[in-house]
């Protein structure tokens, strides 16, 4: 019943953040995405980083496409995930030098080029991550994090090749609630950028 009744709310809270996500207009998203890419280069971190894991914005996500640009003009390492065909929430990391090498895989979402961005290795054998900045549908101040429920950003965060990187959620400041409901599989964030603050959390 605890289960049924965590997922249930789950499914609220993520229709309820998805509309307003999907509410606001082109303006306010570039302008919001703004303001938190500001705060996100303020990072000590983001000076510093060599390898960076970011995403490409979809479905009016947070815009951190400045950030991808910025990464790939200083010639940082910069890696984007690519779902696993077949692999229902798995993903690769792959490494991307220019906007050019993005095209629509799964769901229609931005991913390197299968064909000119390999896969990296194993976990192992992968460049140390320093900074993995990763979407999400809403985020509490402990660090967890709410997607679409298929568990790709968890496996990922939980698995070796992110041993020691400091992990930051981003997103509008309505999409950070007082309380995400966890499952015992959920990996916290270390923070949560918005367009207003950087909420460091106990993780």
């Amino acid at each position: 019943m605890q289960k049924r009744k965590m997922t249930f709310c789950k499914k609220e809270l993520r229709r309820r953040l998805l509309g307003l996500r999907d509410g606001l207009s082109s303006g306010q998203r570039q302008e919001l995405s703004a303001k938190a890419a500001a705060l996100i280069r303020s990072l000590d971190v983001w000076r510093r980083a060599q390898t960076v894991l970011l995403y490409a914005p979809f479905r009016n996500e947070l815009d951190v496409s400045s950030l991808l640009e910025e990464l790939f003009g200083r010639g940082a390492t910069v890696l984007l995930p690519r779902c696993r065909p077949g692999r229902n929430g798995e993903m690769d990391l792959a490494r991307s030098t220019c906007a050019a090498d993005l095209v629509p895989g799964a769901y229609g979402i931005l991913e390197p080029n299968p064909e000119t961005c390999p896969a990296l290795p194993e976990p192992g054998r992968n460049p140390a991550v320093d900074l993995a900045v990763v979407p999400g549908v809403g985020f509490d101040r402990r660090g967890y994090r709410i997607g679409f429920g298929q568990g790709y950003y968890d496996r990922l965060l939980g698995s070796e090749a992110m041993a020691g990187c400091l992990s930051v959620g981003v997103g509008y400041h309505f999409q950070l609630v007082d309380n995400i409901p966890c499952d015992p599989w959920d990996v916290p964030l270390r923070a949560v950028v918005t367009d207003k603050e950087v909420a460091w959390t106990a993780s």
